[in-house]
């Protein structure tokens, strides 16, 4: 399962929403059989990386796409 977007608007930030997005996703990957999750983050978003390490996605590459680096974080849902 590929996780395209996960954006909280400034005034929400703070109240663990990106935490439950992430939980929602990893539950229905499970129900789905999905293998695991994909997200790729921008390397300076460091809030986002906390999280996505604290939700046990690993770091799987770096790449470049949309016009910058990447980190690809995988998360194994079975």
């Amino acid at each position: 399962m590929l996780i395209d977007s996960v954006m909280v608007k400034d005034e929400y930030r703070g109240f663990g929403l990106q935490q439950q997005m992430l939980d929602f996703a990893y539950e229905r990957a499970i129900k789905l059989g999905v293998d695991g999750l994909v997200a790729s983050i921008h390397p300076d978003n460091r809030y986002s990386m906390d999280i996505f390490i604290k939700q046990k996605y690993e770091l799987l590459h770096v790449l470049t796409i949309h016009g910058g680096k990447r980190n690809v974080m995988i998360k194994n849902a079975k």
